[in-house]
């Protein structure tokens, strides 16, 4: 579960934030605590240049809107579960 999210991403940037995220993830095999915006975006983009931070920021809002991952309106980040695919044999 874990390598199929982080699989989800379709950047480096992306990539970084689904392993970060795939660390607090249950399902995924994650133990950690949740994340936040904040914090994700402290570790991710420590120098805090517009350019680096703009990169994460861009990189959370495309996970979003695919789906990948949820914001609530509180800045916690949560891995929506990835859809079950069933094979029909025949």
């Amino acid at each position: 579960a874990r390598a199929a999210l982080i699989a989800q991403g379709e950047t480096p940037q992306q990539r970084r934030v689904l392993t970060l995220l795939a660390d607090s993830t249950p399902w995924a095999g994650g133990q950690g605590e949740g994340m936040r915006y904040t914090g994700l975006l402290d570790r991710l983009a420590p120098s805090g240049e517009p350019a680096a931070e703009m990169a994460i920021h861009r990189a959370l809002w495309t996970l979003a809107e695919r789906r990948v991952l949820a914001v609530s309106p509180h800045g916690e980040i949560t891995a929506c579960e990835l859809p079950v695919t069933v094979e029909a044999k025949g």
